[in-house]
């Protein structure tokens, strides 16, 4: 479900071989919603979630998110304005965050990032541009299980909403893309936007 004026813009896009457009939120009642899905429950496996964004604000937009009106969340995805760093947070079973953390590097307002979360065995990773960002170990146990929407483009009580663009959103279940510093690809040629393994 498309929200507000949520658009297909080719004002902006990734430098990826065939790409002209890509998804564009200004910040105001603009998101997509996916309804509850067990592709997105990742319980207590592997899993990875990645996506091309240009992010436009100064403040903390959620980039894509799952978990509930509550606060609580099981995993997301984040960009916040106010220290210019990329973030992730996530909780077991509803009882708390198992890890919050920002990346270490600052980065730009208006410039393309690839963004990637991974979970691997007990260890969450966050990448940016294929370097490894921030970390968090002994993460034990199922994310929290929640029987609600995804949302892309907001947290999922609709408050920090994204602003700026996104491109090449994928999710991986089962399947930890990386663990280790990597080079990004340069085209979308075979990437699926949804695999399980």
């Amino acid at each position: 479900t498309v929200l507000g004026n949520t658009q297909i813009s080719t004002a902006q896009y990734p430098s990826l071989t065939g790409k002209t457009s890509s998804l564009y939120f200004d910040g105001s009642g603009d998101y997509v919603t996916y309804a509850n899905s067990t592709d997105w429950a990742f319980g207590s496996g592997d899993f990875t979630v990645r996506l091309w964004c240009r992010p436009a604000s100064a403040q903390l937009d959620y980039m894509i998110h799952r978990g509930s009106s509550t606060g609580i969340t099981a995993w997301s995805l984040y960009w916040n304005g106010t220290n210019s760093k990329f973030g992730t947070d996530g909780s077991i079973n509803g009882s708390g965050y198992a890890w919050a953390f920002y990346s270490t590097s600052t980065y730009s307002l208006n410039t393309w990032h690839l963004v990637e979360l991974v979970r691997s065995g007990t260890n969450i990773y966050i990448f940016v541009d294929g370097f490894m960002e921030g970390s968090a170990s002994s993460v034990s146990g199922s994310l929290m299980s929640e029987s609600t929407t995804l949302k892309i483009g907001s947290d999922a009580g609709g408050v920090y909403q994204y602003t700026g663009y996104m491109s090449e959103i994928e999710i991986y279940k089962g399947v930890a893309l990386h663990t280790s510093a990597y080079t990004p690809p340069s085209d979308q040629i075979g990437r699926a936007s949804c695999r399980e393994r």
